[in-house]
């Protein structure tokens, strides 16, 4: 599928164990007198997790765009305390950037991670990620759907039974706070180019389009 991606991380291995202990207190241990020789070594805790982001025009299941957020613990302890997971990922149509949508990130999210919701104690050792999707049906905060009032549509030069859209360019940003006391994580621009399929077409008729190749028709 067609994609693009900003990247520093990688993917989550298995199941996470228990933490070492809640985050706050490491974070207060940071500013304690370094002359302590069991202090563990400084680290900027704004620069404790690495992210990757990756936009894609799906049709798989359903006709829409997946924004997968993957945030890795880039340090040499596991992290644990209450999460925040609070932010936005802004979806702009570059054509007409007044255009756009604005999800709001949070737990509900979460794809992958050790994270109790009952007590909102989220656990990430080290090398390890979670991980969160949105999906996004191309419906703007302002109401518009791109589907029925924006997308250009031309016929498909290679099956008469289906339109295609002229291709499009959507500007994806994240933000994400994900444990209160850290900076948020501040992740784009990425760029996503694909065309909009408007018609779900019997292989018999047509072959086969999917969010990789939704263009190459028009070429």
């Amino acid at each position: 599928m067609p994609e693009a991606t900003q990247a520093e991380g990688e993917r989550p291995r298995g199941a996470v164990s228990p933490g070492w202990g809640s985050l706050l207190p490491f974070l207060a241990l940071l500013t304690v007198c370094a002359c302590s020789e069991h202090l563990p070594a400084y680290d900027d805790p704004s620069d404790l997790f690495s992210g990757t982001l990756e936009v894609r025009y799906v049709m798989a299941e359903h006709n829409e765009v997946l924004v997968t957020l993957m945030v890795r613990n880039r340090y040499d302890e596991t992290l644990q305390d209450t999460a925040e997971f609070a932010g936005t990922c802004e979806l702009t149509l570059l054509r007409n950037p007044s255009l756009r949508k604005t999800i709001a990130l949070s737990s509900a999210l979460l794809q992958w991670g050790d994270y109790d919701s009952r007590t909102r104690i989220l656990t990430v050792d080290p090398g390890e990620s979670i991980i969160l999707a949105a999906h996004w049906d191309f419906i703007c905060d302002d109401s518009t759907d791109l589907r029925t009032s924006v997308f250009r549509y031309i016929e498909d030069p290679t099956c008469r039974f289906r339109h295609v859209a002229q291709q499009e360019e959507l500007e994806v940003r994240v933000s994400l706070t994900i444990f209160k006391q850290m900076p948020a994580m501040e992740l784009g621009p990425v760029v996503l180019s694909f065309c909009h399929i408007d018609t779900a077409v019997p292989l018999q008729l047509c072959a086969p389009l999917n969010g990789d190749n939704s263009c190459t028709v028009l070429r």
